[in-house]
């Protein structure tokens, strides 16, 4: 017999469910309240100073690099052991993607590779946390300091991760987080932009509703519907109803993290006996909050 394995097995919470049907019955879709709470309860989560709700981590990518100046001619440096959509970004400003070894424990990028692949026309470094599992930030920052480089982290499955006693989101520029339906945490569609720097979080911002100076909620707000548009940019906001069912599955956040540790545990202890034929990370350990796999 043949067993068929899900995509992905989720469980809406009540909350979400409730926020949607409030959203719908408000009859306001567009970015408005129930964003800007998803927002503030994910900058909570992650500790982060700012943060911007977008359609998807792939478009957040993409802001980042626009609001860094990245175009035409730039190369960028990330990792070929990756979804698509890491590289996708980087082409779709015009920037050409330049591929570093990964380590063979951590399957991260290799920090000692990135410092050979660095050239007169990088402009930045993107790192991907694999599973969750933070890359080397020590190593790379110290080579973004010397060659004046921004990192950026493509987190979009480490939601809840940390190094150390910091979130990923200190250690880099800016981190991009992903609430597809597969990850930690889901809106079914969407993303965020996360940052220390709020010149890069008001950038994301405006590129993200075309470069508007405002948005419909805020104009309404304020009784007024002019606007400017300061700079092109991209249709790539979050909307009202996927930050409903965000906002709701945050309720049940650490539940389905705590859940997610306990199968992690279970697949090293089950695999322990079988080293011979399977490797597994060896600079691994699980905090019971984050659930996630940290150095």
């Amino acid at each position: 017999m043949h067993k068929k394995i899900p995509l992905y097995d989720i469980v809406i919470s009540k909350q979400a469910i409730s926020n949607v049907t409030k959203v719908l019955q408000s009859g306001w879709l567009s970015p408005g309240k129930m964003t800007s709470q998803f927002e503030e309860k994910i900058l909570e989560i992650t500790d982060s100073p700012y943060g911007v709700a977008v359609s998807s981590a792939t478009d957040g990518m993409q802001l980042v690099l626009i609001a860094l100046g990245i175009g035409d001619g730039d190369e960028v440096i990330t990792t070929p052991f990756t979804f698509v959509a890491t590289v996708e970004a980087i082409l779709a400003v015009g920037a050409t993607p330049v591929f570093a070894d990964i380590d063979q424990n951590s399957l991260n990028i290799d920090p000692e590779d990135v410092y050979r692949k660095i050239r007169i026309n990088t402009k930045a470094i993107i790192a991907v946390d694999i599973a969750g599992y933070p890359c080397n930030y020590d190593a790379l920052n110290k080579i973004c300091e010397e060659h004046k480089l921004p990192l950026i982290s493509d987190s979009a499955h480490s939601i809840g991760t940390s190094l150390g006693d910091k979130s990923v989101v200190h250690h880099v520029d800016a981190s991009i987080i992903s609430f597809h339906a597969t990850k930690n945490l889901i809106c079914g569609e969407g993303g965020i932009v996360l940052t220390k720097h709020k010149m890069i979080a008001d950038a994301a911002r405006i590129l993200s509703r075309h470069g508007m100076t405002s948005n419909a909620s805020e104009r309404a707000e304020n009784n007024s519907w002019e606007y400017d548009v300061a700079s092109p940019g991209l249709k790539a906001n979050m909307s009202e109803l996927h930050a409903a069912v965000g906002l709701g599955q945050t309720t049940v956040f650490e539940k389905e993290q705590a859940k997610r540790t306990k199968i992690a545990e279970r697949y090293l202890k089950n695999l322990t006996d079988i080293t011979e034929f399977v490797s597994l990370p060896k600079q691994m350990r699980i905090l019971p909050m984050a659930g996630i796999f940290l150095f």
